[in-house]
């Protein structure tokens, strides 16, 4: 069974122009995620989508990487733009393709591959990445909800989709996807020059305390 794990090259994050440019761990976080992919040892294609010449320049230095080209709202996160901004999965002959967020530097490449062992396990309508939210929740008048327990958010680390559906999955919404529960601690996306400080604290504290 052909698969494909693709990059989103997007350079912005939500309130930070060219974050995903900036310094990250010795390199950047575009480059931090596509190190994370050449070195996954897995039996996948492995592509960066690519919506301009700064990104797949950077992509370029890993050779085991393709590029494709990807719109400008490749970095959006509106579910009213999610058929536009995934528009080049459809150029890929691979039959399951895993796309992942350069945002979320603490998820490593072995998830990614256990996200898609998963999938071909128990074939779910599609896989979207999500964490655990815990209330109490309210109503948008103030009013209470009823259900107990967490709440379950999709956060746009990655998702899981099957090319015979792509088409009905890309128009549709992430609820009839099955939600993979990240833990809270490597679920922290990079959206501002903060968080990046943060994320890379965190990182390089996991990498000490493996060392010893």
């Amino acid at each position: 069974m052909d698969i494909a794990i693709v990059l989103s090259g997007h350079r912005h994050g939500k309130r930070g122009a060219d974050l995903m440019l900036r310094p990250f761990a010795e390199s950047t976080l575009l480059e931090h995620a596509m190190g994370k992919l050449q070195g996954l040892d897995a039996p996948c294609a492995k592509y960066v989508a690519c919506a301009d010449r700064t990104v797949k320049n950077l992509a370029s230095q890993f050779d085991e990487l393709r590029t494709i080209r990807a719109s400008h709202l490749l970095g959006w996160v509106d579910a009213d733009a999610t058929a536009k901004r995934f528009s080049h999965l459809r150029t890929l002959p691979e039959t399951h393709i895993l796309v992942v967020n350069p945002a979320f530097p603490l998820v490593e490449a072995d998830l990614w591959w256990q996200v898609i062992e998963d999938f071909l396990s128990c074939s779910p309508q599609g896989i979207v990445s999500a964490e655990a939210v815990c209330g109490p929740f309210y109503l948008a008048g103030g009013q209470p909800l009823t259900q107990e327990g967490p709440e379950f958010v999709g956060n746009d680390a990655f998702m899981l989709i099957s090319r015979r559906s792509i088409d009905r999955q890309l128009t549709s919404s992430t609820a009839d996807f099955s939600p993979y529960i990240l833990s809270a601690d490597i679920a922290r996306s990079v959206e501002s020059p903060h968080d990046l400080v943060a994320a890379e604290a965190i990182l390089t504290l996991s990498r000490l305390e493996l060392s010893v």
